[in-house]
């Protein structure tokens, strides 16, 4: 049954529903509820509880059984006229349902449906949404923001944390300063930012850019499509590709970098070392020992497909048998009849078992 309030009540004056055993005093801008035993009923209930006073009127108490639901209409908030429900005493088994958004603390705001907000000087705009800690907002759609100074925009989006912004649709951010845009997206620790869709970045000060990329370590970039950078300061902008260590750059698809400062410009190509000369042949091998960014080299070079060439720059040393089968077949008189046979100038021949270089 509805409990129907009298309107401008004055202190003292009481009210009692018909055939129900509450007997309400209003007093001090409040009421205060006592039960009267009663024999027709096996409900338990505390022995006192408090309502504080609503704003206008049109409120409706519902009393069902164990339960009190409270209405209101009218007004243009959330909650147009309940400001606040006290339920004080020892035991109690009733339970309160609020028909829409709810404010906890201090200086909050809740404008979106059903939405909730807990805290200090927290928002939750969008509908289902809610935000809890200080200085929080949960502007998207079934949003959730946590912490001191985060805001979720996207929608279903989570932010955890501080200063820290949920832009994209799904994602999640937890950390500090940290930032989502793209769809699906997942960002940690502190100042990362995960544009790309599906894209994740961790540590700090990482970037995962690219679709499906992945950012991790410090200040590493990943800008290609399903691209991963891991290390200290690593980029890598072809597709695909995989860039770990430090100071690595990979602009090729389907490449990998590692150690220091290697650069990897062509597809399907890998380098590793030192301060490589950087690899610009499709599918090629190096190892570089260069000391510094003027005084780049490889230790040894493997060409790509259709470049049979091997290149070692310094010493080869082997604790094992050599063999040169292939010269066998390159038995030549001069090095004019070496030329003629396809050595080039420095290639190895053989005349009579001994073994030349073509020197012209």
């Amino acid at each position: 049954m509805a409990l129907e309030f009298p309107i401008n009540p004055v202190d003292g004056q009481t009210y009692q529903p018909i055939g129900l055993p509450q007997v309400y005093t209003y007093g001090q801008g409040k009421w205060s509820v006592s039960y009267v035993a009663s024999s027709a009923t096996s409900a338990s209930y505390a022995t006192s509880a408090s309502y504080v006073d609503i704003v206008g009127d049109g409120i409706t108490v519902n009393y069902s059984g164990a339960q009190i639901q409270l209405t209101g209409s009218g007004g243009g908030g959330s909650t147009p006229n309940l400001q606040a429900v006290t339920d004080v005493g020892s035991t109690t088994t009733n339970a309160v349902t609020i028909n829409n958004s709810l404010i906890q603390g201090n200086q909050n705001i809740a404008n979106g449906a059903y939405s909730h907000v807990e805290g200090q000087q927290n928002i939750a705009e969008g509908a289902y949404s809610h935000a809890e800690g200080i200085v929080t907002t949960a502007i998207g759609t079934f949003s959730h923001a946590e912490g001191a100074g985060t805001t979720a925009v996207g929608f279903v989006s989570h932010v955890e944390g501080e200063y820290s912004v949920a832009n994209g649709n799904y994602s999640h951010v937890e950390g500090r300063y940290s930032v989502t845009n793209g769809y699906y997206a997942h960002a940690e620790g502190g100042n990362t930012q995960a544009n790309g869709t599906y894209s994740h970045a961790e540590g700090g000060g990482t970037q995962a850019t690219g679709e499906y990329s992945h950012a991790e370590g410090y200040q590493g970039v990943a800008t290609g499509w399903a691209s991963h950078v891991e290390g200290y300061l690593n980029a890598v902008n072809g597709d695909y590709s995989h860039a770990e260590g430090m100071f690595n750059l990979v602009n090729g698809d389907w490449a990998h970098a590692e150690g220091f400062s290697i650069q990897v410009d062509a597809n399907y190509a890998h380098g590793q070392g030192y301060w490589n000369i950087p690899i610009t042949e499709v599918g090629a091998f190096a190892h570089g020992n260069g000391t510094s960014e003027f005084n780049k080299r490889n230790l040894v070079y493997f060409g790509g497909p259709g470049n049979d060439v091997v290149q070692i720059t310094g010493s080869l040393i082997t604790n094992g048998n050599v063999s040169f089968e292939h010269i066998l077949a390159h038995d030549y008189n001069s090095d004019a009849e070496a030329a003629a046979g396809g050595i080039p100038v420095g290639g190895l021949y053989q005349k009579n078992g001994a073994i030349y270089i073509r020197r012209s």
